[in-house]
């Protein structure tokens, strides 16, 4: 039986719910009239069933990356390196909680592998960090802190932009610390930097 780091019931009502979302495409948009309503949910019928099997199979290998970055951790929470590991903690209970996959939605659920693909990369280069995982870490630290703060006082029109932001900063850990694996949207400081001055 599949162990998750949260209680399972809401996890299935929210694939359901995603499933349907990325299937009828209503995360952007409803359908404005009889015809784009019927010409959706004809197009998109056949594609719910697929689409929750996917995100299955995504769980079930994220879940599994997950416990096997846990176990590293554990040897890593004294001496030298336990920035690290509270670090990553902090990332895993930001990605994986309960209700985390209505938030999330599909496409960024679907990053989920390289996220944690990045993570093991990063752990593979322990006990030898170096100096510069430490600065990547505070560098890191100080844009977590400028989107707390952000978040904290948004405004609800503000919505879309914390949520690209939110999702900006997990590529920008890809970035710093597997930068080999790529990003989904480009990003840097400058980006973050803008990103962040449209929510001041």
């Amino acid at each position: 039986m599949l162990k998750a780091p949260f209680p399972l019931g809401q996890l299935a009502l929210d694939a359901t719910w995603i499933s349907y979302v990325a299937a009828f495409d209503l995360d952007g948009s409803i359908p404005r009239s009889k015809v784009e309503f019927e010409q959706r949910l004809n197009e998109g019928k056949s594609k719910v069933l697929t689409l929750a099997e996917k995100i299955e199979s995504l769980f079930v290998q994220v879940i599994n990356e997950y416990y096997d970055i846990g176990r590293v951790l554990s040897g890593l929470k004294k001496g030298a390196l336990a920035y690290v590991a509270e670090d990553i903690e902090t990332q895993l209970a930001c990605l994986l909680h309960e209700g985390f996959l209505s938030e999330t939605g599909l496409q960024w659920f679907a990053q989920y592998p390289r996220y944690l693909k990045a993570v093991s990369m990063r752990l593979n280069k322990a006990p030898h960090m170096g100096d510069k995982d430490r600065h990547n870490t505070n560098l890191l630290s100080q844009y977590q802190l400028r989107y707390r703060g952000l978040q904290s006082r948004a405004a609800g029109n503000d919505k879309d932009e914390l949520f690209v932001l939110r999702w900006m900063l997990e590529e920008f850990r890809v970035s710093l610390f597997a930068q080999t694996l790529g990003t989904h949207i480009p990003v840097s400081e400058k980006r973050l930097d803008r990103q962040c001055e449209k929510l001041r």
